[in-house]
């Protein structure tokens, strides 16, 4: 255990001998991670100031409602299951495929900016197949 963790330990296990409780939440805490709605903010900021108008708000609408969705709250703590929630969430509402395609782009392009690895596997990625209506296939045919 490095001296910054002993250091930051020490007050708990202090704690612990006199007999107060503690929360394993603030043992096992993490003195690095970066709270996942400030790093949203943080993006969407850039995003404002870097992309247009309506890039901005499609991100921002993705990622609140991510941050709502999934349990994590850290950007250490993001993975598979969170991003599978969030889908499963915005299929649950009658999204459409298209659009949750799209914000799970978004979504990767997020973990991406962050350095964090894209958690999807290949075969997980949401499919958006555009099926012609059968008015298209009639105008073609003619």
């Amino acid at each position: 255990m490095g001296m910054t963790a002993q250091l930051k330990r020490e007050p708990i296990l202090d704690a612990r001998d006199a007999g107060v409780e503690t929360s394993d939440e603030e043992e096992t805490a993490k003195p690095n991670a970066r709270d996942l709605n400030e790093a949203i903010a943080e993006y969407l900021d850039e995003v404002k100031n870097g992309r247009s108008h309506k890039t901005h708000l499609a991100y921002s609408v993705t990622l609140r409602e991510f941050a709502r969705a999934c349990n994590s709250t850290t950007m250490e703590e993001l993975n598979r299951n969170d991003v599978f929630t969030y889908i499963g969430s915005l299929r649950d509402r009658g999204i459409t495929p298209r659009t949750i395609a799209n914000r799970a782009t978004f979504l990767k392009t997020f973990f991406l900016h962050y350095g964090l690895v894209w958690p999807m596997l290949k075969t997980d990625q949401v499919k958006y197949t555009e099926k012609p209506c059968l008015s298209q296939k009639l105008h073609r045919q003619v």
